[in-house]
């Protein structure tokens, strides 16, 4: 009476077969489980966001209130000229 490799453990092949069922219903509610938690804040989402671009629209005509306005007309290029060709293309 020794050790038989062909004769299968009835009880081990059933607690196999259940963990193996139990671990792929786990994982094939994972992805419900997310779609599910996605739905319910969606509503959240919408009101913060929307409180997000009020906060950003008012920071930004703060800044442009701040903002000097410029006295005379802007030469990008005026530092790189020389001063008399300045002169000349005015």
């Amino acid at each position: 009476m020794g050790y038989d490799p062909t004769r299968h453990d009835e009880a081990g092949v059933g607690m196999k077969s259940c963990t193996v069922a139990v671990m792929i219903l786990g994982l094939l509610a994972m992805p419900a489980q997310a779609q599910l938690g996605e739905k319910r804040n969606r509503g959240d989402a919408k009101k913060t966001e929307e409180k997000k671009w009020q906060l950003e629209e008012a920071d930004y005509r703060r800044a442009l209130d701040r903002t000097p306005e410029p006295k005379g007309k802007y030469d990008p290029w005026g530092l790189a000229r020389r001063a008399d060709t300045a002169k000349k293309t005015r």
